[in-house]
């Protein structure tokens, strides 16, 4: 159990959590929560929504509804799953936080605070010993216990133990150049706001961090960076994380991308490699020319499935993996005037080349059997033959596929699946053009050899051609 004090002032430390959306005042909850016509979720997330509405001049009435919706969970037996105990301890610290920065409050009785305080301290000790392994889950957890051991004098202790417990977690979940080891990017993220978070809370109470600890958080926050694209709703993925890190770490390119290019300094780099984690980038910008933020594209290859994705202004546009077959995965770059990113198993290569303009061209080997299978945003898509070519025309690109037989397309959800089988042994090729506005006229793509180390063609009369070395 933790054992502490409240500070001199009797309210918790300024210490810092994760803003999110339970941070918006919310006043139908509110007063659905004040009247007795609902009661607080499991999470306690509600307590947010009181204190907010309290912090808006809403009078007595929310701040005893919030008292009464933190105390009841806090004084019964702590919860046992760990996400459960997280929530509480640090949704009640921040809106306990709010209610304190509010000139009007009263402050709390003396055995009310007291309650709260010991149920926060016998939800840190419940959580303590059930900490998840690594991943989100063990970040969230562990920055919990940060916030209840900073929040109250004498729980130092415990707030040391945190940080050595979030850094070896950091260690454990993340490459060094800051990719993922475990878990889907969305689960990195949700760490990373964490990792963020106990960077403020040092500098805010001048706690030791562990040697390298910053440097790999910067290095998480580069790879979420760079593997961010602008999504359908027309706003860059995970785009408040990157402001967040922006402000923390003091870092122009994360406050440019989280600003989507209002403010800082666009990022120097376009076609990163995170070799760890086997993930490539390739980007036509950074909105700082004459294309705007949301019209520059993102393609994402992942070498250990073969996979890639290439932002649309619609939806992300999926190149579908392929099963893993056992061999060695590589990765080469060509060295004529266009950005090339090569993956390979021992029994097909795939090349993707960023070409001028913003369009893609991928040229995947395989055997006769094999097919290309691409994902497309959109639910419609047209197909035409030219010029020997097929031509699909959709919502979010126009594609033109070279050594196919005729591709099949099906409906796939809010989108549409195009299946190309191999017409012979060569490879297919595919130009890949995304839009806003499909143009007047489909691009043109003219072969002339695409063997894996040596590609020659032709795209809208102009020639393309790369040599891997």
């Amino acid at each position: 159990m933790v054992r502490a004090s409240m500070s001199r002032d009797g309210v918790p430390r300024p210490i810092f959590t994760v803003p999110d959306d339970h941070d918006r005042a919310n006043p139908a909850v509110a007063d659905a929560l004040a009247s007795g016509r609902a009661r607080s979720d499991e999470a306690l997330a509600a307590s947010r929504a009181l204190a907010l509405a309290f912090a808006a001049g809403g009078g007595a009435r929310y701040l005893d509804a919030w008292i009464a919706t933190v105390t009841a969970p806090l004084a019964a037996e702590p919860d046992h799953r760990p996400a459960v105990l997280a929530a509480r301890i640090e949704n009640s610290l921040r809106s306990w936080r709010t209610l304190a920065e509010t000139p009007t409050f009263p402050g709390l009785a003396p055995d009310v605070a007291a309650l709260i305080e010991g149920g926060i301290g016998r939800h840190a000790g419940a959580l303590a010993a059930r900490v998840p392994g690594i991943g989100a889950s063990h970040a969230e957890a562990t920055h919990a216990l940060l916030v209840a051991g900073l929040a109250f004098d004498g729980a130092e202790g415990l707030a040391e133990r945190a940080i050595a417990e979030l850094d070896r977690g950091l260690a454990a979940g993340a490459w060094p150049d800051g990719g993922h080891r475990t878990g889907t990017l969305d689960d990195h993220r949700r760490a990373t706001r964490r990792y963020l978070a106990a960077v403020e809370n040092a500098r805010r109470f001048a706690l030791h961090l562990p040697a390298g600890f910053l440097d790999r958080v910067g290095a998480v926050c580069d790879f979420l960076l760079h593997t961010a694209a602008v999504g359908a709703s027309g706003r860059l993925t995970g785009s408040h994380d990157l402001l967040l890190a922006g402000e923390i770490l003091d870092r122009d390119d994360l406050r440019w991308a989280g600003t989507e290019g209002r403010d800082g300094r666009p990022p120097a780099q376009r076609n990163p490699s995170f070799r760890y984690v086997g993930v490539h980038v390739q980007r036509t910008g950074w909105g700082a020319g004459s294309t705007g933020f949301a019209d520059e594209r993102r393609l994402l290859l992942d070498e250990h499935t073969l996979g890639a994705s290439i932002s649309t202004r619609i939806g992300e546009m999926l190149i579908a993996p392929e099963a893993e077959e056992a061999g060695t995965f590589v990765t080469r770059t060509g060295r004529w005037r266009i950005n090339v990113l090569v993956a390979a198993s021992e029994t097909r290569r795939r090349q993707l080349a960023l070409l001028p303009g913003g369009a893609w061209l991928l040229v995947d080997h395989g055997r006769p059997d094999d097919t290309v299978t691409c994902l497309s945003p959109g639910t419609e898509m047209a197909l035409a033959v030219s010029r020997g070519s097929w031509v699909l025309r959709g919502q979010a690109a126009d594609i033109v596929l070279a050594g196919s037989a005729r591709p099949v397309v099906t409906s796939a959800g809010d989108g549409v699946a195009i299946e190309a089988p191999r017409v012979h042994t060569d490879a297919i090729v595919a130009l890949i053009v995304p839009h806003a506005t499909p143009p007047a006229a489909p691009p043109e793509l003219e072969v002339t050899d695409a063997q894996p180390d040596l590609v020659e063609c032709r795209v809208d009369g102009r020639a393309v051609r790369w040599r891997l070395t």
